[in-house]
């Protein structure tokens, strides 16, 4: 009986549901048309009762006064509305604004707005706010009142992750101030805003290159990292302090001590980031990384999940079709600056799914990769397995560069702490399931076994901020 009786509730439920949508709607609209408030239509109903019931059966001249008065005034402010939104409408303009520089996640963002002929006459006000595409960004209203054709409002906002952040439009809302009326319309307001994770600053990793080359391929006037000890025909870029005088002396012949070219990594590393909307420190630690392979001129190769939200927002196009080489594999830093930026908006973002179109497009690019740097958070593991598959698909080694929660400053220190050895333990019980490392007991064993090279062609890597 009880069960026939929920299940009776459950089916009501979902018949009234379309119905409470569409009469909510309804009302919305209804709402959005008139522009009185709740308080008008009281004010209405009061004004009707006291010279209706009072004034008219009782004749009394203070029920006439005050009913005949707050019709006035409620009339009164709704013809006055209604013309100062047609006025607005014709002459109103509003420009947002925001820093250029220093946009990071999590900390104030200057901003604000230009308001230009916002004439509005005694007892009237303008309410505008800004209406982000995503309602995640928490901005302040504004209230402007007076008769000044030019107003500059400065406020700060935050957002809570990167991200390319689209300005929707702009909510505005014109109000008397006894609250009889209220008209509200937007104001369409295309602006972007791509705001970064900032940098956490980590111990140097090791370059994981693709392969090396030898010093003798460089230039030999212009890269000179070794001691002194080949001896070379002078050139001018030398200077008189490396000649050898006493050679001259004896042979005429000008020749210099050069520094012997040192051995440095191949120019090329492939670095693939696994980080959701809220994974801001694993890309400010892939940021630190990525600083210091370009402080050692290293090339970079970078992909990331979400390659189809990214070629949408960077090269505003929504055109249909595979993403191409270039659009799935960044090499510039203002590339993969936005790739890590505007790529949060996808599905596939922290899932590891795009790296086998990541893979296509090195191949496309005549590029073989035989090890790939991977930026993963560390307190998820879904994506491993996946990630492991297609590697080993594309015969390539993998370098997972784990960041913990540690290095997120949003995370509360004893949160962290409580979850430090769950996490820990988590891993651990993925990587051996993986790598099978023959008699491996305790952490410590495991990470040896990695670093034998018994678990296969991956590492494990764990970030640590830098003293």
């Amino acid at each position: 009986m009880g069960n026939k009786l929920f299940h009776q509730i459950r089916q009501l439920r979902r018949r009234l549901r379309p119905t409470f949508r569409r009469t909510l709607r309804t009302a919305r609209k209804i709402k959005q048309a008139q522009p009185l408030t709740i308080r008008g239509f009281i004010a209405i109903a009061l004004s009707a009762a006291a010279l209706q019931f009072i004034a008219a059966d009782e004749s009394d001249l203070i029920a006439y006064m005050l009913g005949g008065g707050v019709a006035a005034m409620l009339l009164l402010a709704l013809v006055t509305s209604l013309l100062v939104r047609r006025r607005l409408a014709k002459i109103l303009r509003i420009e947002p604004h925001f820093d250029r520089e220093g946009l990071y996640s999590r900390s104030p963002v200057r901003a604000g707005l230009t308001v230009r002929n916002a004439l509005l006459p005694p007892f009237f006000s303008l309410h505008v706010n800004r209406v982000f595409q995503h309602d995640l960004v928490e901005c302040p209203e504004h209230v402007i009142s007076g008769k000044e054709a030019v107003r500059r409002v400065v406020d700060t906002i935050r957002f809570p992750h990167r991200g390319f952040w689209t300005l929707d439009h702009l909510s505005l809302s014109l109000r008397d101030a006894l609250g009889f009326t209220e008209i509200s319309w937007e104001m369409p307001a295309e602006v972007g805003v791509e705001v970064s994770a900032r940098n956490i600053q980590i111990r140097s990793l090791p370059i994981v290159a693709a392969s090396s080359r030898s010093g003798d391929t460089l230039d030999q006037a212009k890269e000179r990292a070794g001691d002194l000890f080949d001896i070379k025909q002078y050139d001018p870029s030398d200077g008189v302090k490396r000649i050898l005088w006493k050679v001259y002396a004896k042979t005429g012949a000008v020749v210099v001590r050069r520094p012997e070219p040192a051995i440095i990594p191949e120019g090329e590393v492939a670095v693939y980031l696994i980080a959701n909307r809220n994974d801001d420190h694993v890309a400010g630690a892939l940021q630190s990384y990525l600083a210091q392979l370009e402080n050692n001129s290293i090339t970079i190769l970078f992909g990331t999940d979400g390659s189809g939200a990214y070629r949408t927002s960077y090269h505003s196009s929504h055109h249909e079709g595979a993403a191409t080489s270039d659009e799935v594999v960044a090499t510039t830093p203002e590339k993969i600056s936005a790739m890590i930026n505007r790529s949060v908006w996808s599905a596939h973002a922290g899932t590891g799914r795009d790296l086998e179109q990541f893979f296509a497009g090195l191949a496309n690019l005549n590029r073989v990769i035989r090890r790939v740097v991977v930026f993963a958070p560390e307190n998820d593991t879904k994506w491993f397995d996946h990630v492991r598959n297609i590697a080993a698909a594309n015969h390539a080694a993998l370098t997972i560069v784990l960041a913990p929660d540690s290095l997120d400053p949003a995370v509360d220190l004893n949160l962290r702490m409580r979850k430090a050895e769950q996490k820990t333990n988590l891993w651990l019980k993925r990587v051996e399931k993986s790598f099978k490392p023959e008699k491996v007991s305790s952490s410590a064993s495991l990470l040896n076994a990695i670093a034998a090279g018994q678990s296969g062609s991956t590492e494990l890597l764990l970030c640590e901020p830098s003293v």
